[in-house]
């Protein structure tokens, strides 16, 4: 079977421990996850499942192509696309997160994609590991933006029909 780390437990504990409001970032940045406690299988990330507060993720969609090139589809989330930029340009993350409602950045490891030292500098440690590690944003958050109603209800009819389809 597959054990998840107990560093997400101590994640957990540690954002349900905290009453203050704010989202997670969760790194490396991808949806898509191949850890070394699941065998390499490639793999939704788990983090959004298994943390008490809401997530923000790489919302961006990759499809190959047939000439074997790709297309990147833009995600929804205006937020996921601000984290995206700063990443790509190497900002820290420190600079940006506090205006989108994120007081914690989660980082997994034994996965590829490590996040650069500099996007993490000014992050404070909140819970080291082992497979996931918590750091904080200093200072005040903005009041985190939450996904619209309608995208809720959307989600949750997708997820009934699935489990319909299953049984």
């Amino acid at each position: 079977g597959t054990t998840i780390p107990a560093g997400y437990d101590a994640a957990r504990d540690a954002l349900l421990a905290d009453e203050r409001p704010g989202d997670v970032v969760v790194l490396p940045w991808g949806v898509y996850r191949a850890f070394d406690w699941n065998a390499r299988r490639s793999s939704l990330d788990p983090a959004p499942r298994l943390l008490p507060r809401s997530s923000v993720v790489d919302d961006r969609l990759v499809v190959a192509r047939p000439d074997r090139g790709e297309v990147v589809v833009a995600g929804e989330d205006p937020r996921a696309a601000v984290v995206t930029t700063a990443l790509e340009q190497g900002r820290p993350l420190v600079d940006v997160l506090p205006g989108l409602g994120v007081r914690f950045v989660l980082i997994e490891s034994g996965t590829p994609g490590a996040p650069p030292a500099a996007v993490l500098a000014g992050l404070e440690p909140v819970t080291a590991g082992p497979g996931a590690t918590v750091l904080g944003v200093p200072g005040a958050v903005a009041p985190a933006a939450g996904p619209a109603p309608w995208r809720v209800a959307v989600v949750a009819l997708g997820d009934a029909a699935a489990v319909l389809l299953l049984l």
